[in-house]
């Protein structure tokens, strides 16, 4: 557990610096993506090693005769929403074409990959098959789009572009928005020119976002315990009552 979350803080970490790696920089596209290139991979890497618990537990769960309440809603075909028929999608692929589907599930940004993972290890499939897919689709494909994404979209144009709009659209922020972002950037590039106290904003909002994730994982771990406790409990009750 404690290796899982310093993979998760890296990697959090990392993203940030790989953001400052590419914005604002007049480097080819080429040179962006070797700058930063191990460190990508690295962050890939992470994410990866974060996708194993739901895989593990699924699989301990399946070898001591244990259901999973999530995949009994789906082999019930509870469907409702979209939501619902992409899960049923994915855990029928799943079971027919493991590798590929866990492949493309990877390769992008996909927030039902958990069910992946929990179903991979329901239906005890191998590790190396889960894992090797989940690393080539994290580690390389999905990072590298991303990266592509981050190089367009914050390139000098747009950004200037997007503050131009801004500017012209809400007066109280010409010329103020401007003067924050080229100080933030100049901080970003050249960390030593800041003082002690003087963190970039950026690196603040990152810093409570990362906070704020931490807060809702540990509340998210103590309302599951509460849960598996009072479903225990009345299992028990139950049980006393019929003898």
């Amino acid at each position: 557990a404690c290796l899982l979350m310093q993979f998760f803080f890296f990697k959090q970490k990392t993203a940030y610096e790989i953001s400052a790696c590419l914005v604002g920089s007049e480097m080819c596209i080429r040179d962006r993506l070797m700058a930063v290139q191990i460190e990508s991979f690295l962050w890939g890497l992470g994410t990866a090693l974060g996708e194993l618990p739901p895989y593990f537990v699924a699989r301990a769960a399946r070898l001591s005769g244990k259901g999973i309440e999530e995949l009994e809603e789906i082999e019930h075909h509870k469907v409702q929403s979209l939501v619902d028929r992409i899960k049923l999608l994915i855990y029928k692929n799943l079971q027919k074409y493991g590798f590929i589907t866990v492949l493309l599930c990877a390769s992008i940004p996909n927030p039902l990959f958990d069910l992946a993972g929990i179903t991979c290890g329901h239906f005890l499939i191998p590790f190396t098959v889960f894992f090797l897919s989940t690393f080539i689709g994290k580690a390389i494909i999905k990072v590298h789009l991303q990266m592509l994404f981050v190089i367009f979209a914050f390139s000098e144009h747009h950004v200037e572009s997007l503050l131009a709009f801004l500017e012209r659209n809400i007066p109280f922020l010409k010329h103020n928005l401007s003067q924050m972002l080229e100080k933030q950037k100049q901080l970003l590039h050249r960390p030593d020119l800041a003082q002690s106290d003087d963190k970039p904003l950026i690196g603040k909002l990152w810093d409570l976002f990362i906070l704020g994730m931490v807060i809702f994982f540990v509340l998210s771990i103590i309302h599951s315990f509460v849960n598996d406790h009072l479903q225990s409990e009345r299992e028990k009750a139950k049980k006393n009552g019929k003898g």
